[in-house]
């Protein structure tokens, strides 16, 4: 009995051992890199253990440390709540993440949503290992819904919808064709252009308008023809000869914030077109709009599923088109001048090119398939600054290191972007295979100036056009391009081409997000551009150029 007795003791303690050794496991600092959509967060967590067990954390990052509760580890299992105020604002996150030798793979959960957040063991001063988002390989719609179209048989209702004329004006600047756009923005412009079918179709926040190749005014109408929205995403099919373009509208009444899909029935935009209304309540924010010969695709930010695909034909024939939601983010669709079915997706994460691509999963309908997650190892890649203007102490915005427009050119993915560079905007492009790594990069930069808001244009034979603006303390904000032959030498622009010179200061920090660049569909070889420009109210102009490629 004493001898069972004792057994059963040394039991229990060896159970209590087993347990307190599992404890010590977890102590000590963990190197914690959490992905927000595109982007990396990296943290530290300090865990600590007093002579009672009880233990404790701390989580630390660039913006100082936060004391964590309910601090717990069990089963290999760790979990913790973490309590941060900003402003009068209290946020409240959980976290739950299993051991496996020296790594933690786990998720942080807020009301926002969850999302990955592994570690691995650290020191104190060790910093987070920098890892690819896991892959979207073999990845299918999480569901599907009918949309039944929005048809208009003409662009302006056969001249009964309101006009809005604006632009025109077509002269010579700097040796090449240059008209007006919209100039009734204010500094939201958001300018878009597409060119096929003999036109040039053009968007704005304030509406849509056509010109022939000779810049002269065509029709016009506002965004209300096409059920309403902003930030708009304009293109030129080269494969089924439409146009098509995105608007976001937020305000409906329903409170299903659709996401407006806008293709044409033919090449010629003054003919009939079909509106797909694609609810998509959980956006913040217009996105960007692909396509291939066989697909269109969407990304937006907000909500448990930000990617959409459509089928193009559908679209076309404007019959009532089965929409593909997969969940999260597939990335930004790319532009398909290749003339190809598959459709590919880019993101730009913490030190990696993903590359996802959407394809046919043999029924018919679109799975998704990663097919590079590659570490660019960029010099420059961090987000660009506010950049200075003429006679005031307002700075505006620089764009966005990720890129607006993407190109699949030639079996290449192309793009450029804004980014910071000695504490400068800068403009930096690329071309790049479609395993992820780089043929070339180029960078527009000057230590006396600032480029922004920035866009590309590829044609068939590799020759690039940049778009960008430019402003300093001694300029306004002004319209800019360069362009490259493919003969050149790698990763060189020529000279920086003047566009105009801006004529006022803006008042506010906002200066759209985007300018637009595309190609000749007609030919496969003029590139084009729209640029905004300050007027001498500071408000954003624009005007569009064609630099002829022969």
């Amino acid at each position: 009995m004493i001898k069972k007795s004792l057994l059963f003791s040394l039991a229990i303690l060896l159970s209590m051992a087993i347990l307190a050794n599992a404890a010590n496991d977890i102590v000590g600092y963990w190197d914690i890199s959490i992905l927000y959509g595109d982007r990396q967060s990296d943290s530290k967590i300090n865990i600590t253990k007093d002579d009672k067990g009880q233990m404790a954390a701390t989580w630390t990052t660039s913006r100082g440390s936060t004391n964590l509760t309910d601090v717990k580890f069990d089963n290999n299992k760790l979990t913790f709540t973490m309590k941060r105020n900003r402003g009068q604002q209290e946020f409240i996150s959980t976290y739950e993440g299993t051991l496996s030798g020296n790594n933690l793979k786990g998720t942080m959960k807020s009301t926002r949503g969850s999302t990955t957040a592994n570690g691995t063991r650290g020191t104190a001063t060790s910093k987070p290992k920098q890892i690819p988002p896991e892959s979207a390989d073999d990845l299918k719609p999480v569901r599907t819904e009918e949309i039944t179209p929005l048809h208009i048989d003409t662009f302006n209702d056969n001249g009964k919808y309101r006009q809005r004329k604006q632009g025109g004006n077509p002269r010579k600047v700097s040796g090449y064709l240059l008209f007006d756009g919209s100039m009734d923005g204010n500094r939201q412009v958001d300018p878009q252009i597409a060119v096929g079918g003999g036109y040039v179709l053009h968007g704005t926040n304030n509406g849509l308008i056509i010109y022939d190749k000779g810049g002269n005014f065509v029709q016009g109408v506002s965004q209300n023809r096409f059920n309403g929205g902003i930030d708009p995403k304009l293109f030129f099919d080269p494969h089924n000869k439409v146009f098509g373009f995105d608007l976001w509208q937020y305000w409906d009444k329903a409170k299903t914030k659709p996401v407006n899909v806008s293709i044409s029935e033919t090449s010629d935009p003054k003919g009939p077109w079909n509106t797909y209304p694609v609810p998509a309540p959980g956006g913040v924010d217009g996105g960007a709009i692909g396509y291939s010969k066989k697909w269109i695709g969407y990304s937006f930010p907000g909500g448990p599923e930000q990617t959409f695909i459509m089928k193009m034909a559908q679209a076309k024939a404007g019959k009532k088109a089965t929409v593909y939601h997969f969940p999260g983010s597939l990335g930004l669709p790319v532009m398909t001048q290749d003339d190809i079915e598959d459709l590919y997706f880019f993101k730009l994460s913490g030190p990696f090119f993903i590359i996802n691509c959407i394809t046919d999963g043999g029924d018919g309908n679109p799975v998704c398939k990663q097919v590079a997650a590659t570490e660019h190892k960029l010099k420059y890649i961090g987000w660009p600054p506010q950049s200075p203007q003429k006679g005031t102490t307002q700075k505006t915005s620089s764009g966005d290191r990720n890129p607006k427009n993407l190109i699949l050119q030639n079996g290449c993915i192309w793009f450029s972007q804004a980014i910071n560079c000695q504490g400068k905007s800068a403009v930096q492009w690329h071309q790049l295979k479609l395993d992820g790594t780089i043929i070339q990069t180029g960078l527009i930069s000057d230590p006396t100036t600032n480029y922004i808001q920035t866009t590309i244009a590829v044609n068939k034979n590799e020759d690039v056009l940049v778009g960008f603006q430019e402003t300093n303390e001694n300029m306004f904000i002004s319209p800019r391009l360069a362009f490259r032959k493919a003969s050149d030498p790698k990763g060189t622009l020529r000279e920086i081409v003047k566009l105009g010179e801006g004529k006022a200061a803006t008042d506010g920090v906002a200066w759209g997000d985007y300018s637009g660049s595309c190609v000749d569909a007609d030919n496969m070889l003029d590139l084009w551009t729209i640029q905004s420009i300050t007027d001498e109210k500071g408000k954003g102009d624009t005007v569009i150029v064609k630099v002829p490629m022969k």
